[in-house]
């Protein structure tokens, strides 16, 4: 971490803070008021690995607070993940399509429904499986629990009703579609529960 020691009483905060002064004393002397410095662009850039270490850096901290209160709660991790890391990933997707539906634009929103998971699914599965296997030299084996098989039969019910559904009613969505797909998560959610506490 930022207080984490390198050699003898030399920590990193320390040549962080130091790199930064030297940069902030560069940008003050060679910027002026009436007209931007050239290497302006560098910002845009700076900012954006900035933001993707902020939020590196934040996740990280999630899943430690969330292991720790695993622990205490005597709850597994799949669960936490299941339940608390899923509900908040997915609170912004559920705001911003609600909001594109209501707008007028609900095809818009039924597709980044389905758009935006699988893009978290198929890439953040695919990175993580690859810095795995990096980290490890070799293959790493994965551990169905029965919480995360409840997860995926769920999921492909939920994902062959919509698609039944859908094609039944002549590729129209209708209120029965959102019952279902509401119900079939409340039927998962008991289902985790008692099949974690059983």
């Amino acid at each position: 971490g930022f207080f984490y020691e390198l050699t003898g009483h030399v920590y990193i905060g320390m040549i962080v803070c130091g790199v930064s002064m030297l940069v902030a004393l560069a940008v003050a002397c060679t910027s002026y008021v009436d007209h931007p410095p050239p290497y302006q662009w560098m910002f845009a850039f700076l900012g954006f690995v900035m933001s993707i270490t902020w939020i590196y850096i934040l996740a990280n901290e999630v899943v430690n607070v969330l292991e720790a209160c695993g622990i205490i709660l005597q709850i597994t991790g799949a669960v936490l993940g299941l339940i608390v890391l899923a509900g908040g990933n997915s609170v912004c997707d559920l705001v911003a399509n609600f909001v594109v539906a209501k707008e007028g634009k609900p095809m818009m929103g039924f597709a980044a429904s389905y758009g935006s998971p699988l893009l978290n699914m198929l890439i953040g599965v695919g990175i993580g499986s690859l810095a795995a296997v990096a980290a490890s030299g070799g293959s790493y084996p994965v551990e169905l629990s029965q919480q995360l098989i409840v997860a995926i039969a769920v999921l492909l019910f939920s994902l062959s009703a919509a698609v039944v559904m859908v094609m039944l009613r002549q590729f129209t969505a209708h209120r029965l579609l959102g019952v279902t797909l509401i119900a079939s998560y409340a039927v998962f959610f008991v289902v985790l529960l008692a099949v974690e506490f059983s």
